[in-house]
Formats: C-alpha cells, sequence, structure tokens
C-alpha cells in the first residue's frame, strides 16, 4: 500500500505542477491517470491504517484544489478565446466596411 500512496503523491505532484503551468489538456489527462490510479487503490480489499487515511485525505483536499483551479483555467481559457473570436468579428466588418 505504501508503494501505491507514493505513486499517487507523484501523480498529484505532477498535475500540480501541470496545473501551475496552465496546462489545461496535460492537467486534465494526468487527473484522469490520477483518478484511475486511486480507484484501484479503493478497488483492493486493504484495511488502511491511520497514516494512510491521513495521507489520502490530505490528497482529497490537494485534490480538490486542483480542480477548482483547473476549473478557473478551463473558464479564463474559454473566455479569452469567447474574446479573441469577438475581436476577431469586429475587425474582419471593420475591414469589409472600409
Amino acid at each position: 500500500m505504501q508503494a501505491k500512496l507514493e505513486q499517487l503523491e507523484g501523480q498529484l505532484n505532477l498535475l500540480k505542477r501541470q496545473v501551475a503551468e496552465q496546462k489545461i489538456e496535460k492537467s486534465t489527462a494526468q487527473l484522469e491517470l490520477f483518478l484511475n490510479s486511486l480507484k484501484d487503490v479503493f478497488s483492493q480489499p486493504h484495511k488502511l491504517n491511520q497514516l494512510e487515511q491521513v495521507r489520502l485525505q490530505e490528497m482529497n483536499q490537494q485534490l480538490i484544489t486542483l480542480c477548482q483551479q483547473l476549473q478557473g483555467a478551463k473558464d479564463s481559457s474559454k473566455s479569452n478565446l469567447s474574446n479573441l473570436m469577438k475581436n476577431k468579428k469586429k475587425v474582419g466588418l471593420y475591414n469589409q466596411l472600409k
């Protein structure tokens, strides 16, 4: 179990870096990998000791924060793209009127 928790922590750290660097697509893919690894941990019949429970709770809190940051980055990117498209249309109309 210790090795699996270390693997999860490594994946979570990679996810943190990708979210911090605003790599939305890579972050989303890494999040899927992390969630699949997490499912593997909980699909096995293994009783967790107190330390493992604490580590998983900490990872859960970090994951919640990262998901919120990732959603914010997605929303920001979507808004920026929308504004860019609106500006492009305005420039196109301006050029047609010229």
